[in-house]
């Protein structure tokens, strides 16, 4: 049976790595976001490699992690909440 779960902003803005609203955020091959810092310190700690915790199979080398493309529309959502609890 399918549920109905709704998705907070905050999930929404929030790095599951981190735990913290996403910084550079940057987009995965395999459709998932992290912080572009987040993404190289994994690999730091994995031999030079990123391996996405959410999907098996997609790596990235951390020589590549600085060309993976700006997930813009993550970085305009973090920005715009921002302002907003800023009010």
């Amino acid at each position: 049976m399918a549920t109905n779960k709704s998705i907070t902003v905050e999930e929404l803005t929030t790095c599951t790595i981190c735990r913290e609203s996403f910084k550079d955020p940057r987009l995965l091959p395999c459709s998932h976001t992290y912080c572009r810092q987040c993404i190289e310190r994994m690999a730091s700690e994995n031999k030079d490699q990123f391996e996405c915790p959410l999907r098996d199979g997609f790596v990235a080398m951390k020589k590549n992690i600085r060309s993976l493309p700006l997930n813009k529309a993550i970085r305009d959502l973090v920005e715009l909440h921002g302002k907003q609890n800023s009010l």
